[in-house]
């Protein structure tokens, strides 16, 4: 029959090997968290990039379509408006120009 000392020798010795298997699960778990914010990162700089370049040919679409219509645009919502308007018909401001 083992000892009482023998028992807790081993037990300690459980613990210390579970210890040392928690801090392999940590360590694991945080170069997962770290390739996970990676691959976040890099899918998102390369969305940011896609938005940008469709906001842009959006502004150079509505500026067209206010060029061939000779409507005014409001520089904050790049909202169209009828030429005589002075002030935006979408948030209230002023066009430029007509002040």
């Amino acid at each position: 029959m083992a000892s009482v000392d023998e028992r807790a020798r081993v037990s300690e010795k459980q613990a210390v090997l579970l210890e040392e298997d928690l801090l392999k699960l940590e360590k694991e778990l945080e170069n997962k968290y770290c390739q996970l914010g990676k691959n976040v990162y890099e899918a998102a700089d390369h969305m940011v990039s896609e938005i940008n370049d469709t906001v842009d040919r959006l502004v150079e679409a509505k500026i067209r379509l206010r060029d061939m219509r000779e409507q005014n645009t409001c520089l904050s919502y790049l909202a169209a408006n009828p030429k005589h308007n002075r002030f935006c018909g979408k948030c209230g401001r002023p066009l430029e120009g007509k002040e």
